[in-house]
């Protein structure tokens, strides 16, 4: 896999001290439309903030470098979640990873991840590796690796 994960504990920690200083806890709402640039909006986040999708496709991989942000689609009338990361099937990699000590307050929901071919034996779907986002409401389908662990 040839996401790139860089540790980033210290920036986190400040970033938290630094919002409770100033009073703000939680952060601003980040609209993000159908087709538009999910990694540009994940990279101007900070602690707190909301990245909220429209119903749509979006542009995969994504890496959350440790921002303690939450992802949130849109869902029908049934819970089903109508926004996607698509991974595009062949770029070897897995359409979202949480590979920079991100914990429980990082947060994807109602999204369907789908179209990861990973190859080194890491999951085409959602990739964690020291990490233990919160995930819910997620459908992880269509994905694939040839070592295992596609969805």
């Amino acid at each position: 896999m040839r996401t790139v994960c860089s540790t980033a504990r210290l920036g986190r920690v400040l970033a938290l001290l630094l919002a409770m200083a100033s009073g703000t806890v939680w952060g601003a709402v980040i609209s993000v439309p159908a087709g538009g640039d999910l990694q540009a909006a994940l990279n101007s986040a900070t602690y707190g903030d909301v990245v909220q999708l429209e119903a749509g496709t979006y542009a995969g991989p994504i890496v959350f470098q440790g921002r303690m942000v939450t992802v949130q689609g849109q869902v029908d009338a049934n819970g089903v979640p109508l926004s996607i990361i698509n991974g595009g099937g062949g770029t070897y990699e897995s359409v979202v990873a949480f590979c920079t000590n991100e914990g429980r307050e990082i947060v994807l929901e109602n999204v369907q991840i789908t179209g990861g071919s990973s190859y080194w034996g890491s999951p085409g779907g959602i990739y964690i590796r020291e990490a233990s986002p919160t995930i819910r409401n997620c459908l992880i389908t269509g994905n694939s690796s040839p070592r295992g662990g596609g969805s």
